[in-house]
């Protein structure tokens, strides 16, 4: 090869043509050249000399043959795949292959193949030789024609960069001749704005002895225009013939990406002056680490001289240095390069994790050495961790593992993540005090130290004060700071010496939502370690999860509570009572003495709340507990059952009369009288008494047996005890047996309704009737009103019942004829509390009038005095609605309610009050309690506008002494028993 000139005049050296292979990728061994026929075949058109070195084939024998005759058995089926898709145009494979030797063995190559110029080309290099050591010196035109062919530019440049030669595609992409570039410095042609980038490039390409990924640079045109080229470099500085670089140069322009591309490299370019790319290092052959770059100080907390002339693995984690010998050795000999993780200790004396490659050039005249590019990932490794261990930590607290077990797992993540540390979780207990729950590495005798802090130690006081969850760092010099007064300050510092703990960091834990203070975890550190934000952030996520974990288990806690016990007396609720009631008949066996169940029910308890408001009821709720708990022997257990019933079950009992002198000593306490706010109130209870000493027993059946017993109490006038028998059962059988017929009743037309006059004492003329309901209970005859209302009542069907009683009665009274005299008769329907309260009361009643067609004024509803007491407002309201109706209002069984004037005034839109019967027995004796409480009654009735209807007259010493206190009307049996609806039709009809 000769000598040439480029356009400045210097004379350089021409590229001897077996170079070209070189510049086709570096892959120049062999060349195999084929091409397919019209049919599909392939042959082989041409081998270089190479070709017949390395396999010892001559050329006419190996021409015109078909290719993959050549290739070995043991060659990867998908090698052949990429190849062939190459071969088809397919874009470029380069994939190892073996080929049969002429001597029957086989020679393992890497094999590059590509279409160029029409042709297809195969490069084939032995991996275990030099690029450039056997490439023959002839088939210059042949392999320019290749290059040629290329639509990437390929410049050669010497270690000063100045071009050498350039490929003819030079001219078609940026417009120079090759002669014109020859000689001049390839930076000349660069965007003046990237030539830090492009020195960068050359310089660290150079120095490591390995290509650089293809950056996008802005090439100037012969125009002068830019042109937006992909340029990736490889060092041939060590070829006898080059001595330089090798550069590729592929059009960008036209791609949409382009500018993104030169956007991004600049942008890296500019992280990489400003911050470097991570700690590169290189270790020589005596295993000393020869250079190392100025960014160790940021991975490593070192200047790069105090790193050089020391052991590579010297600052390696000992548990870390077998593995990585065996990686830096398998890299030597060929093996993969990484990335390799280890950790390294750090200036601080903390062990950083760093992730490394390592590139042999031991050979390298240059570089003499294994070059190290390591990066910091202790971030990432420890965030990776992290998310794990938080996972584990929430799936912990999810499966509801023990709270001490959680607790630890929290230390746990954070003694591995933060080296040197030791942790303890505590909790704050009722009295305010601090309680270790976890504490994996820290000595026993510093735990009992936190343990002993009093509830006034500074540590405490700020974390009550503590608004959010801020890291607080202490000094440990002086352990009276954090946990108050000690009685050996010396004592207690030489403890957390003795550890290496020379500071603490704290942080208060929260409870989500809400704030309030759960406990702290303080990690106790040595004086060198610095914790900056990676340790920040896994303490603040571990003081975080342990928060979620104490407050899991305190909700935990509290639904246990609540499952057991009544939120407002804090007694035992039913559940437990069932417990303890099995517990106690199990034992009833073995010590000869039996259970007894006293339910205790608070007598007209709806009545006392009502009066003085739902939170002094609950307030005496509360105290009726006290008391009943003060009179407990030890075993015996009070619950409450619901509302105003309480349950207590007494063990050991010994008959049903030890019993009942129990139920007496609670009645005796219950009757004093309890304070609350200004006044006092009085209460009594109605108590059912069941005992059994039969292992057998149920619990259930016990508790149904008090129930009963209470049952019978109440009916028998309450604030009395009654202990269950068989008596009791029976009749609470019959009461369960009459509610079922009860209900069945309305559907099978069981009912009828029978009417009682209502009479004026003036001239005894008929007024209007009282409906009154009579139920024909098959099997037992005619049952009256006091048999069976109260039991409706109780359960609800006094609703549909009143509804019934209602539409019949204003049926039937539609069609009745007027009274003498012309009046219109009116007819009287008892409404019960539970209909007045009922959300449908008016609708029912306006369609009940409608579908009737009785006048409203007709038709007056009687309500209790007891009834419309019990809720004033609502009963105002209610009574209000009907008088839109216009229908009329009686206020029923008057003087029963303990009700006063006051109340009475405010319901001044009635239009009856009828005085009880109680109070009408005996009116007729002059100076009697009754004739003075019915003479008061008529005088506010009268005073209000109201008529007055006198109850159960029976006599007519009665009907005049009424007449003579100017009582309007009267009902009784003297006029009239409730008869059947003709019956009372004749009577309207009968002149009186």
């Amino acid at each position: 090869m000769g000598e040439g000139q480029g356009a400045s005049g210097r004379r350089t050296r021409a590229l001897p043509p077996e170079l070209l292979a070189d510049v086709l990728d570096h892959l120049a061994e062999a060349l195999v050249i084929t091409e397919r026929s019209p049919a599909g075949d392939r042959r082989v058109v041409r081998v270089n000399a190479a070709f017949v070195r390395l396999f010892g084939h001559d050329a006419d024998v190996v021409v015109g043959a078909d290719p993959w005759t050549l290739v070995g058995a043991e060659t990867d089926p998908q090698a052949l795949a990429r190849l062939e898709a190459a071969l088809a145009g397919d874009g470029v494979a380069t994939t190892p292959v073996t080929l049969r030797h002429a001597d029957g063995g086989v020679v393992r190559v890497l094999a590059h193949s590509f279409v160029s110029a029409g042709l297809e080309v195969t490069l084939l290099r032995d991996p275990h030789r030099s690029p450039v050591d056997a490439v023959g010196h002839h088939d210059e035109a042949w392999a320019q024609a290749i290059v040629s062919g290329l639509s990437d530019v390929v410049i050669v440049t010497d270690d000063e960069g100045v071009v050498t030669w350039a490929s003819p595609s030079l001219t078609a992409r940026l417009g120079y001749g090759v002669a014109e570039v020859v000689g001049t410095p390839c930076f000349d042609y660069l965007d003046p704005d990237q030539l830090d980038l492009a020195a960068m490039e050359w310089v660290e390409t150079i120095a490591v002895g390995s290509r650089f990924s293809p950056v996008a640079f802005r090439v100037r045109h012969v125009d002068g225009t830019w042109r937006v080229m992909q340029i990736s470099a490889a060092p041939l500085l060590d070829h006898p013939a080059v001595r330089g670089m090798v550069l590729t140069l592929t059009d960008l322009t036209d791609r949409a990406e382009a500018e993104e591309r030169i956007a991004a490299s600049e942008r890296w370019a500019k992280t990489l002056i400003e911050g470097g790319i991570g700690m590169v290092a290189i270790i020589g052959h005596d295993g000393m680490i020869s250079y190392a770059s100025s960014s160790s100080v940021a991975v490593l907390g070192r200047e790069p001289d105090e790193l050089v002339g020391t052991v590579q693995f010297d600052l390696v984690h000992p548990e870390d240095r077998d593995g990585l010998a065996d990686a830096f050795a398998g890299a030597i000999a060929g093996g993969p390069s990484g990335p390799h993780e280890f950790r390294v200790r750090h200036a601080s004396g903390e062990y950083r994790v760093v992730s490394a490659m390592f590139t042999d050039l031991l050979d390298s005249p240059v570089i003499g050495g294994v070059v190290v590019n390591a990066h910091d990932v202790t971030g990432r490794h420890r965030a990776e961790l992290l998310l794990t261990e938080q996972a584990e930590v929430l799936e912990a607290v999810a499966r509801g593992a023990p709270l001490e077990i959680t607790l630890q797992r929290v230390a746990l993540m954070i003694e591995h993540l933060i080296e040197g540390a030791q942790v303890a979780v505590g909790t704050t207990d009722a009295g305010g005090r601090m309680r270790t729950r976890a504490a994996p590495l820290l000595p026993r005798a510093i735990v009992d130290l936190l343990d002993a802090v009093p509830a006034d130690a500074p540590l405490v006081r700020r974390l009550s004060a503590a608004a959010d969850t801020a890291a607080t760092l202490l000094d440990l010099d002086d352990p009276v700071d954090l946990l108050g007064a000690t009685d050996d300050v010396a004592a207690a510092r030489r403890l957390f010496a003795d550890a290496g703990l020379g500071q603490v960091r704290i942080l208060v834990l929260h409870a989500p939502g809400t704030g309030e203070v759960l406990g702290a975890l303080s990690a106790f550190v040595p004086d060198h370690l610095r914790l900056g934000p990676i340790e920040t952030e896994v303490l603040a996520r571990a003081a975080n999860l342990a928060s979620i974990a104490v407050e899991r288990a305190r909700f935990e806690s509290t639904l246990e509570y609540q499952a057991s016990f009544d939120r407002l007396t804090g007694l035992p609720n039913r559940a437990v009572l069932h417990t303890r009631i099995a517990e106690g008949l199990a034992r009833s066996g073995r010590l000869g003495a039996g259970v007894a169940v006293v339910f205790i029910d608070l007598d007209r308890f709806k009545v006392i709340n009502d009066s003085i408001g739902h939170a002094r009821g609950d307030e005496l709720l509360q105290l009726v507990a006290e008391r009943l708990a003060g009179t407990l022997r030890p075993g015996d257990t009070l619950g409450r059952f619901g509302g105003d019933e309480f349950m207590v079950v007494c063990n050991r009992i010994a008959d049903e009369e030890a019993a009942r002198r129990a139920a007496t000593r609670f009645s005796a306490v219950l009757s004093e009288p309890f304070s609350l706010g200004d006044g006092t109130v009085h209460v009594t209870a109605s108590m059912g008494i069941a005992v059994s000493d039969d292992p057998d027993e149920l619990p259930e059946a016990l508790i149904r047996n008090a129930d009963v017993a209470l049952f019978r109490a109440k009916d028998s006038g309450r604030n009395q005890l009654q202990v269950f028998s068989e008596a009791l059962d029976r009749s609470k059988v019959e009461q369960l047996a009459m509610e079922q017929a009860l209900r069945a009743a309305l559907d099978a037309d069981e009912f009828e309704l029978h009417f009682q006059p209502v009479v004026d004492l003036r001239d005894g003329a008929m007024v209007h009737a009282e409906a009154l309901v009579r139920w024909h209970r098959p099997g037992h005859g005619l049952v009256m009103p006091g048999d069976f209302i109260p039991l409706a009542e109780e359960t609800g069907l006094i609703v549909p019942l009143g509804w019934w009683v209602l539409a019949d009665a204003c049926a039937r009274a539609a069609s009745w004829p007027d009274l003498p005299g012309g009046r219109p008769m009116q007819i009287a329907v008892n409404l019960s509390a539970r209909q007045l309260a009922a959300p449908d009361l008016v609708p029912t009643v306006r369609r009940v009038l409608a579908d009737t067609g009785i006048a409203p004024e007709r038709l007056c509803f009687e309500i209790t005095e007891s009834d419309l007491v019990r809720d004033v407002a609502a009963a105002v309201e209610a009574v209000t609605r009907l008088k839109d109706l216009g229908v009329l209002i009686a206020i029923d069984d008057f003087g029963t309610g303990y009700s006063s004037l006051d109340y009475l005034r405010q319901f001044t839109m009635a239009d009856y009050l009828k005085i009880d019967r109680s109070f009408v027995d005996g009116v007729e004796k002059e100076g009697s309690q009754e004739a003075a409480i019915v003479t008061a009654a008529i005088g506010m009735a009268k005073s209000l506008g109201l008529q007055v209807v006198a109850e159960g007259v029976e006599t007519l010493f009665q009907m005049e002494a009424l007449r003579d206190l100017d009582c309007d009307l009267a009902q009784g049996f003297l006029f009239s028993r409730p008869v059947p609806v003709d019956d009372a039709i004749e009577l309207m009809c009968t002149p009186r």
